[in-house]
């Protein structure tokens, strides 16, 4: 139940200039696949959801490309008036939050941990201005071995209750991708595939099916500012991490209600869409682990 909880809360404490939110339709050219170039790599340290601060405004992207009403929910306005955008998820924070549990610090306190460190690895890139073609890969990050003993003491270290800068980081396992995205006026804007979105929570990493990702964020070799990722989250398996244990079957006939993409045959939508705002420091690699 407090693992929902975890993912639902939200607050806006991340100051961010985001000058478009829609994301319909790639910018990227058709590329087949990117070549040459340098590789950097990111961790996020920082992270939240977007709030509808005006009834019907919400940053996001517009992730099933129609600002048509799905399963009879229409699509909010971006904070700069286009339509189509969906983060349904934001609507959906008032019923769980409380003062004591706002998400920016339960995901930074995660992040202290080791067990919700999530890393961005950025290949092929030639120029942060302008690039027609990039890898950008999410993976799992992890504290080295050497130091599990101690995270927080390493990550760390400086005590100022953030990630230090320039951190050797473990990695592991691709969890979704973009082989062909692109830098565009200093913006990296990727489509990424099917895959796993971590909900760290605690000393717990969940993993939750993601569908129709985007990621947006201004890029340069030091970070990632204004890092969006806009995804449909599976609501069944939300629903299951719930359990059947009150008030859980009354929040998960709330999820299904609020879906709103990802419709099957029969018309019921089976996503929940989803934006949040993060932001990444340059780290460097250390050794692939599964696990």
């Amino acid at each position: 139940m407090r693992v929902l909880a975890f993912l639902l809360l939200g607050a806006c404490s991340i100051a961010t200039e985001v000058d478009q939110y829609r994301f319909a339709e790639s910018v990227c050219p058709p590329v087949d696949r990117c070549t040459g170039g340098d590789t950097y790599w990111y961790v996020t340290f920082r992270g939240d959801v977007a709030r509808e601060e005006t009834p019907g405004v919400i940053p996001g992207f517009d992730l099933d490309q129609t600002d048509a009403q799905v399963c009879g929910h229409d699509d909010f306005l971006s904070p700069t008036g286009e339509g189509g955008i969906d983060n349904r998820l934001a609507r959906l924070l008032v019923i769980v939050e409380t003062p004591d549990a706002m998400l920016d610090d339960l995901i930074r306190e995660s992040y202290l941990t080791g067990e919700g460190l999530s890393v961005l690895e950025l290949r092929n890139v030639d120029n942060f201005e302008n690039d027609d073609c990039v890898s950008a890969r999410v993976r799992f990050g992890f504290v080295p071995r050497d130091q599990e003993g101690d995270p927080r003491g390493y990550l760390d270290a400086n005590g100022d209750s953030d990630l230090d800068d320039d951190l050797t980081l473990d990695y592991g396992l691709v969890t979704t991708a973009d082989d062909t995205a692109c830098i565009v006026d200093g913006v990296l804007q990727g489509e990424m595939s099917d895959g796993r979105v971590i909900i760290p929570f605690g000393e717990t990493r969940v993993e939750l099916a993601a569908r129709s990702s985007r990621i947006r964020g201004d890029v340069s070799a030091r970070g990632v500012d204004n890092y969006w990722l806009g995804a449909a989250l599976d609501v069944e398996e939300i629903v299951t991490l719930l359990g059947d244990e009150d008030p859980g079957p009354i929040i998960a006939g709330i999820l299904r209600n609020e879906a709103d993409l990802d419709p099957n045959g029969e018309g019921v939508c089976r996503g929940l869409s989803s934006g949040l705002v993060f932001q990444a420091k340059a780290m460097t690699p250390g050794v692939l682990r599964e696990r």
